[in-house]
């Protein structure tokens, strides 16, 4: 590089930055010419991140040719993508992983001996699904990996360290189709750190994980399960070989979609909404199997607290094969009984997306605006909709 004019427009677009928690202005911590694919802490100094190797021969000739054409599922001109570490405060950085392969993103243990990583093996898996990433185990002091689940076609979608940092857990996008999995249902794994053994927790729920994020706890996890137009909150406690399910209770259970869990194990942070009431997040306290204390941590979209909204209930029928089918039926404003209304469907697509008991407003599904006109709209999570 030149000078800052000419290094500039060699650098990637997107690196990391560094800003105090107490305020003040960001500043970059790398000038790397790759992007940075994922990063996590190491430690109050450390930082662990994956991003490709320096641009190749080939790549820096030809861009001094001014040849702007891109190579798309070239493996061997497709440079790795590999682990390295930056020191937050000199910004030395140091290589830890060599492998050949692309990895996608990277979970650092709470005690920083460790990482999981997510290693692609196929530049065009999105597509034919044939050779899905594999799932490696690093050892950040003596660069020592292995790969788990070895031997098994698995589709990993994210891990969760246990705090005490002697394993973690890991989601599995499973289907029991040979070769697609574009249709799945999400199981869980805990996975020893020491040994690299996964053994699969029995949710004790047939349909799996709706949000695929859990939240470990001291003595086991937090889970949101899959249960049609809701997730389910539960708690699962450690049980010798086992594991023991509890259905979570309190205020907002039935209608909670995202969440986070303090370093404590009992400061619950979570978002919630209801079709007709918009989302909000609140602060709790988790007392066992209850959530206790709610408050509203936000107050988003004020102006809108006081303006009517759309009435809306799940509505429940039997379809094809006998089977029941969910919707969630929007009221016109002003609905009367016995008078007849115009009725939208709205149909989601995917074809394995669903629709929730929640507020979801959208330029291109505007079912207030289409309540305000009185009309009712139905949401339809038809055979083979997803979180069931």
């Amino acid at each position: 590089p030149g000078d800052d004019g000419d290094e500039a427009k060699e650098l990637a677009k997107a690196q990391l930055w560094l800003i105090d928690s107490r305020g003040g202005e960001p500043w970059p911590l790398t000038r790397l010419d790759r992007e940075i694919a994922s990063f996590d802490w190491r430690d109050e100094e450390t930082l662990v991140y994956a991003a490709a190797e320096r641009r190749s021969r080939r790549e820096l000739e030809a861009r001094e040719g001014k040849d702007t054409s891109q190579l798309v599922e070239v493996e061997e001109e497709t440079p790795p993508v590999r682990l390295f570490s930056v020191d937050v405060e000199s910004g030395t950085l140091t290589r830890l992983s060599e492998n050949d392969d692309w990895i996608q993103w990277v979970e650092v243990s709470p005690d920083g001996r460790r990482a999981v990583a997510l290693h692609g093996q196929s530049l065009s898996f999105t597509y034919d699904h044939e050779t899905p990433p594999v799932l490696k185990l690093h050892d950040l002091e003596s660069g020592a990996s292995r790969t788990l689940f070895d031997g098994q076609r698995v589709l990993i979608a994210g891990v969760e360290w246990a705090p005490d940092s002697k394993g973690f857990y890991a989601v599995q996008e499973y289907s029991s189709h040979p070769v697609y999995f574009t249709a799945t249902i999400r199981l869980l794994h805990y996975v020893d750190a020491q040994s690299g053994a996964p053994a699969q927790v029995d949710l004790h729920w047939p349909s799996g994980l709706g949000f695929p994020r859990i939240l470990p706890t001291l003595d086991g996890f937090l889970a949101l399960l899959a249960d049609g137009v809701r997730y389910r909150p539960a708690r699962y406690t450690r049980s010798g070989s086992g594991w023991t399910k509890q259905d979570l209770s309190g205020e907002h259970t039935r209608n909670l979609f995202d969440w986070a869990l303090g370093h404590d194990g009992r400061t619950l942070v979570y978002e919630h909404s209801t079709p007709s009431r918009p989302t909000q997040w609140y602060q709790a306290v988790l007392n066992g199997g209850t959530i206790e204390g709610a408050s509203e941590l936000t107050n988003l979209n004020p102006g809108f607290r006081d303006k009517p909204t759309h009435p809306a209930r799940v509505e429940r029928w039997t379809g094809a094969r006998g089977e029941e089918v969910e919707g969630i039926l929007y009221y016109p404003f002003g609905y009367e009984q016995g008078k007849k209304y115009p009725l939208f469907l709205s149909i989601h697509g995917g074809p394995t997306g669903y629709d929730m008991d929640r507020w979801e407003q959208s330029f291109y599904y505007p079912k207030l605006l289409l309540a305000q006109r009185g009309a009712f709209i139905l949401e339809v999570n038809y055979h083979g909709s997803g979180n069931y």
